[in-house]
């Protein structure tokens, strides 16, 4: 069996020429017989003529080399540096000469874009057209400068753009990942299968997330602005934002505004908590809470550390050492009857000694739908009734009259 192999600066001249009918006897440079033959000048073979235990021999069926392997531990064709090289290893030329492929000296492949400095493409149909660009895959296109196109279908049209992923498409400085991600505004990135940002700096996270407003962030399958929702932030499954400057977070939550809790809408409001809904002006506090109108506040239970059901408390800045804001003054919510069909509610007003809540004013409802009302932590009562008589007592007159107008009382007094 031979091998053979060539050593730089030696290089290998094929000369193609068709001799019809079988090779002769071993000529001037052919390589017969079971050696390892070693070229130190150029090989021109006319004819082609090496035998067939070389493993290197002039096709019958055209006019080309083929170099054959003896065995399967055995490496057909060895091209080695010399000492300090300096130039490729190999290079493939188009027919106008032009170098389409090449193996430089340190054994790296490259197939440089003619007349494009330092752009590289890879892959059936990838076309590197910007300068230093690179473009990696099937039908991949890089046509920025500085940019980048990795994946089948990927495209990077624009200067310093950078596309990766299937069919993923990035416009001037953008930046889209993942499968047909698409980012479509100057300065704007998509992460994620689908994800599109196609507003100006806008970025768009998740599978198929959509910002397509100037300036928004969107995180979440699905999440999203619309085109009039400039400077928002939608993060969850499914958020959107449709209003400008607003702030979207949470599965589902929607609107424009302040909308934080999954499910929780907002229309230019303050919604916090869970499926809670504030339109414009109005602040909807806690799970469930609504604020049914402009300027409503509604507070679901928000817990203060006490027993209570539902409270909210006032803090303020306080003269401690750290200037801690402190407790001042609470609404604390419960019921006096949970049951279906007795369901009743009880509000305490009151301030705070330290932690404590000292109890001023106390509401409840009665099973006859009449106020319940009492002063200084004592039980709630109905309005009570005043009677008998004044004894012509002006004073006690006095009294009781005015009781009567701030509907504390019922005057039921005679003269």
């Amino acid at each position: 069996m031979s091998v053979l192999v060539i050593r730089q600066p030696s290089v290998m001249k094929l000369v193609r020429q068709v001799i019809p009918g079988p090779p002769g006897p071993p000529g001037p440079n052919q390589v017969t017989g079971s050696t390892t033959t070693t070229l130190v000048g150029p090989l021109v073979g006319v004819g082609g003529y090496v035998t067939a235990a070389t493993g290197v021999s002039y096709a019958t069926d055209g006019t080309r080399w083929r170099v054959t392997a003896q065995s399967v531990t055995e490496v057909p064709l060895l091209v080695r540096a010399a000492t300090g090289q300096a130039a490729d290893l190999q290079k493939w030329l188009a027919r106008d000469g032009v170098t389409v492929a090449r193996i430089t000296r340190d054994g790296e492949f490259s197939r440089p874009t003619p007349d494009m400095g330092n752009s590289e493409s890879f892959g059936a149909g990838a076309q590197a057209a910007g300068e230093a660009s690179t473009a990696l895959g099937a039908g991949a296109r890089a046509s920025g400068t500085n940019s980048s196109a990795l994946g089948a279908g990927a495209q990077a049209a624009g200067e310093a753009s950078t596309a990766l992923g299937v069919s993923a498409q990035a416009s001037t400085r953008a930046t889209a990942t993942g499968q047909a991600a698409r980012a479509s505004g100057h300065y704007s990135s998509a992460y994620g299968q689908y994800a599109r940002a196609s507003g100006s700096a806008s970025v768009a996270i998740g599978q198929n997330a959509h910002a397509a407003a100037g300036n928004t962030v969107v995180c979440g399958a699905g999440a999203s602005t619309s085109t009039t929702a400039g400077s928002s932030i939608a993060i969850g499954h499914g958020s959107s934002a449709s209003g400008p400057f607003s702030v979207i977070i949470g599965s589902s939550a929607s609107g424009s505004g302040v909308v934080i809790g999954d499910y929780a809408s907002g229309g230019n409001g303050i919604a916090i908590g869970r499926q809670s809904a504030a339109p414009a002006g109005g602040i909807a506090l806690g799970p469930l809470a609504r604020a049914q109108d402009h300027g409503f506040c509604e507070v679901c239970p928000a817990s203060d550390g006490s027993s209570e059901t539902g409270a909210l408390v006032m803090r303020a800045a306080s003269s401690d050492m750290f200037n801690n804001p402190q407790r001042q003054w609470g609404l604390h919510g419960s019921w006096v009857d949970n049951t279906l069909t007795n369901r009743r509610g009880r509000m305490r007003i009151g301030a705070y000694k330290g932690d404590t809540f000292v109890e001023s004013l106390r509401v409840e409802a009665s099973l006859a739908h009449t106020p319940l009302l009492s002063f200084f932590g004592a039980p709630a009562v109905e309005r009570p009734v005043v009677t008998g008589s004044r004894g012509g007592n002006a004073a006690l007159g006095s009294l009781i009259s005015a009781l009567a107008q701030l509907g504390l009382i019922i005057d039921n007094t005679t003269p």
